[in-house]
């Protein structure tokens, strides 16, 4: 999935897609409400603010919130002892819902890549029951990618097109 210039396109096997409104959703949503999201907060021109410290299940903790371009708030929870995101909170509403949803986003298995600290486990809570896990096997920094790859198909098929 690619987000470029404002629209959302899909890439398998070299051959362009365009996604479902749900699936654009969701890419959306775990791109706003991620540790990069925290980590890149001002290139992405979003604010962030202290909650304080908290305490859970013996865990001391700092409480941050990041509020987006977009006005989409995530929660984090990180330790006060490693400074890890042990997990994340949101509130979202589905495509196709009325409600919103509570979402808990979990952090687990923190192991070193490359000089870099990555959760290899991460599991997905909606209002508080388990809808996705997702486990790493490998990270790989620095891979060279075409600039082209991310151009927006109809942007670059305009372009070759006299």
């Amino acid at each position: 999935m690619v987000f470029s210039e404002g629209r959302m396109f899909g890439i398998i096997n070299g051959s362009t897609f365009a996604p479902r409104s749900d699936a654009t959703a969701n890419f959306m949503s775990q791109q706003a409400h991620s540790v990069d999201a925290l980590l890149r907060y001002k290139e992405n021109e979003s604010k962030i603010a202290s909650a304080g410290k908290d305490k859970h299940q013996g865990i001391d903790l700092y409480v941050l919130d990041l509020t987006d371009k977009a006005d989409r708030r995530t929660r984090f929870f990180i330790s006060a002892r490693t400074f890890r995101v042990l997990w994340l909170e949101y509130e979202d509403t589905p495509p196709g819902s009325a409600t919103a949803v509570k979402y808990t986003r979990r952090f687990y298995d923190y192991r070193l890549a490359q000089g870099t600290q990555v959760p290899f486990r991460t599991v997905l809570l909606e209002d508080g029951k388990q809808t996705l896990e997702t486990r790493i096997l490998t990270v790989t920094y620095g891979v060279k990618m075409e600039d082209a790859l991310f151009q927006n198909p109809d942007s670059a098929g305009a372009a070759s097109n006299p």
